[in-house]
C-alpha cells in the first residue's frame, strides 16, 4: 500500500533569507499581480492532505499572516543556518501528525502543480520508494516526498 494524500503532510518551505534578492522579501514580490508566495500556497491549499505546514522565519510575520488560514505555521528561528534548518523544523512539526509520507515544496517555486505533489506522495510507501522527487534524467529537484521512516534523519 502506498501513501495516499490523506496520510501525507505537505510542507511549504518559506523561511529563506532571499539574500540574492537584496533588501526586499522575494516571496512578497509581485508575480502576475499577486505575491510570489501566494502562487505555491494556492496550489497546495487546493489539496486535502493530512496536514499543510508552512515553515516561516521568526522575523517576517507578514509571511505567516498570509498563510495562517491555510497552513499550520512552523517558525524557523535560525534561517541563516540554511535550507536544512527549514527542513528540520518542517519534519519536526510533520512528525506530530504521524504521517505515512511528507512532501517538501519550495515557496519560491510558483508553478508547482498539485497533481505533481499528489503523484510524488503516492509513489511513497512499503511497496513504493522511500524518496521521490521531481525531475528526471537531467537532475533532481523539488518538490520531494519522503517516507515517514526518513523523518528522524530529516529532523537533524
Amino acid at each position: 500500500m502506498r501513501a495516499p494524500l490523506s496520510r501525507t503532510v505537505v510542507v511549504l518551505l518559506a523561511s529563506g533569507l532571499s539574500r540574492r534578492f537584496g533588501w526586499r522579501d522575494k516571496l512578497l514580490e509581485p508575480l502576475r499581480g499577486r505575491p510570489l508566495i501566494d502562487h505555491a500556497a494556492a496550489e497546495l491549499s487546493a489539496l486535502e492532505p493530512l496536514a499543510r505546514i508552512a515553515v516561516c522565519p521568526a522575523n517576517k510575520s507578514t509571511l505567516a499572516e498570509r498563510l495562517a488560514d491555510r497552513f499550520v505555521i512552523a517558525v524557523n528561528k535560525t534561517p541563516a543556518g540554511g535550507l536544512g534548518t527549514s527542513i528540520a523544523v518542517g519534519a519536526n512539526v510533520a512528525q506530530q501528525f504521524k504521517p505515512d509520507a511528507v512532501v517538501f515544496c519550495m515557496a519560491d517555486m510558483p508553478f508547482v502543480e498539485r497533481e505533481l505533489v499528489q503523484e510524488l506522495a503516492e509513489r511513497i510507501g512499503p511497496d513504493g520508494v522511500q524518496i521521490a522527487h521531481a525531475g528526471g534524467r537531467d537532475g533532481v529537484r523539488p518538490p520531494t516526498a519522503f517516507h515517514a521512516s526518513c523523518l528522524p534523519l530529516l529532523q537533524q
